[in-house]
């Protein structure tokens, strides 16, 4: 994962043969990402999520939730790592996209 220039922080996610671009929120935890960039991990998935651990270390942000809207990367403070729902999760309600419990904190969303 590295940082592009830009007016608003946006990051590249390189999964070798696969590349998402990403925009981060104006959060605390946003900011604690972009400060470790480049981050290098293996990734792992977990039903229709994925995930990887990071050197980040920051506490639950207040907004913090664990249903998200498909595509929604997300910080997970109990594990220390980087979330990406697709889709439904071994713990998913119906068609519900469900991240892993605790809630996870500092939302970022899909550039546009």
């Amino acid at each position: 994962m590295a940082p592009r220039t830009g007016a608003a922080m946006k990051i590249r996610f390189d999964f070798g043969s696969l590349t998402l671009d990403a925009e981060l929120l104006d959060t605390p935890t946003a900011k604690a990402v972009a400060a470790a960039l480049p981050i290098t991990s293996a990734v792992l998935t977990w039903g229709e999520e994925v995930y990887f651990e990071t050197p980040v270390r920051v506490a639950r942000e207040k907004e913090a939730r664990a249903i998200v809207t498909p595509g929604e990367i997300a910080y997970w403070p109990d594990g220390h790592a980087i979330a990406i729902g697709f889709g439904r999760t071994p713990i998913s309600q119906g068609d519900e996209t469900r991240l892993a419990v605790p809630a996870i904190s500092g939302l970022r969303r899909w550039a546009t």
